[in-house]
Order: C-alpha cells, then structure tokens, then sequence
C-alpha cells in the first residue's frame, strides 16, 4: 500500500474526479484524476480509458458501416446472378 504524499495516510482506495485534458494539438480529451480519500490532494491524472475506447469503437462502426452496407448489397447481387444462373442452366422442354 502507498501512501499519500500530502498527508501520509495509507491509500487503500481512491476517488476519481472527471477533468479535462487539454493539449496543444488536441484540447478537450476526457480525462480522470485519482484524488486522496482523505486530503483530496491529486494523486494522478490520465486521459480516460474508458471514453477512449468508447471514441473508437464509434470511430470503427462509423468506418465498418458503409462496407458492411456494400456487402448486403453485393450478397443481394450474388443471389439474384445464382438464381439468373440457375435458370438459364435449366434444360429446356
């Protein structure tokens, strides 16, 4: 166990604060700070890694989505030239 810095209790737990982190090329990314239970001195701050993962897995189904629109399309096709196939290949009476 560690203890905090400022008032030398035993951290066994902390509390964490939503904050903003800014940055020269990309200002406002989510981000949590980790505060003493007891002082509520900071202890740590990071970009949030839930919000960073839930930004890209929105990123990736924005991507994903038009591709998996051209598939139903192309499997739609598909059908419709294996039953055009199909037809034709019939013998005839």
């Amino acid at each position: 166990m560690g203890k905090c810095p400022k008032c030398e209790n035993l951290i066994t737990t902390v509390n964490i604060e939503d904050v903003t982190v800014n940055h020269l090329f990309q200002p406002g990314w989510k981000g949590i700070s980790y505060l003493c239970p007891f002082c509520n001195s900071v202890l740590s701050v990071q970009i949030d890694p839930i919000a960073v993962r839930t930004d890209i897995s929105d990123h990736v189904d924005q991507a994903v989505a038009p591709v998996s629109q051209e598939v139903v399309t192309l499997r739609s096709q598909v059908t419709r030239l294996e039953q055009l196939l199909a037809q034709l290949l019939q013998p005839r009476r």
